[in-house]
């Protein structure tokens, strides 16, 4: 009973370093690429002369690149109000509520990268959000929005943590 008790203690500290640890990396990865996906895409709109005012033009973008990357794209203007959504149709998009309370936006209208991980409602996961500044002459003309679904971590965290037990148990 007491090697038990002492085999147990020692690999369930191991697995809680290695399970947070592991979780902070897969994270620091995904972030760190969905900012130079979204960097990419802001310079996409930024060098498009009068980008706010063509719609048709941001919710085209927004469905291709959200296709081609697996994120949703949400761009905002400055004032919060939504002007194209990857996940949304044009029409819907009118109908949406200002962004402008959301952490990430905040962060972003400050010229930072603002970054925020929420339980969706909707979809009933955790989700990473990522938004920075659109600059139109060296000044913040909108904010560019990135979504992704944090399931592919959790399947990596859960595979690990399987394989932590049945390697308990068989000790």
């Amino acid at each position: 009973l007491s090697y038990f008790f002492l085999i147990f203690i020692s690999l369930g500290f191991v697995a809680f370093f290695l399970d947070k640890n592991l979780e902070e990396k897969s994270l620091q990865e995904i972030k760190t690429s969905l900012i130079n996906e979204a960097r990419l895409i802001e310079s996409n709109i930024s060098n498009t002369p009068s980008v706010f005012n063509n719609l048709v033009y941001l919710d085209k973008l927004s469905k291709d690149l959200g296709s081609k990357i697996k994120s949703r794209i949400t761009i905002l203007n400055i004032a919060g109000k939504v002007l194209a959504d990857s996940e949304i149709s044009l029409q819907q998009v009118v109908s949406l509520e200002s962004h402008l309370d959301r952490p990430e936006v905040i962060k972003a209208l400050k010229g930072q990268i603002g970054e925020e991980i929420r339980y969706s409602s909707t979809l009933r996961i955790d989700m990473l959000y990522l938004a920075i500044p659109i600059k139109e002459n060296g000044i913040n003309a909108g904010i560019l929005r990135l979504a992704l679904p944090l399931t592919s971590v959790q399947k990596v965290l859960f595979a690990v943590r399987k394989t932590i037990i049945i390697g308990l148990f068989f000790t």
